[in-house]
């Protein structure tokens, strides 16, 4: 398995980032720094999770909950 394909390798990677995250806030850094980080974080944590598990992450919000899109777990009965 490739490096980068391994979930082992990609959560060390997304806890690196969060750490990263952390510092730059502690030390006062730009918020697009920061936000920066915990966006690699959450992408490296959604990559480690989908090769660890075989499944394709869902992104957009919708097929989270038997084939129902976000919108009509909200209560919108409109066919999505």
């Amino acid at each position: 398995m490739a490096m980068t394909n391994d979930a082992a390798y990609l959560l060390r990677r997304a806890r690196d980032e969060a750490r990263k995250a952390l510092e730059a806030a502690e030390r006062g850094d730009d918020a697009a720094a920061i936000a920066a980080h915990r966006e690699m974080a959450i992408r490296y944590k959604v990559r480690a999770l989908s090769q660890s598990s075989g499944a394709v992450p869902c992104i957009d919000g919708t097929d989270i909950v038997g084939g129902m899109s976000t919108t009509r777990i909200a209560g919108n009965t409109a066919a999505q």
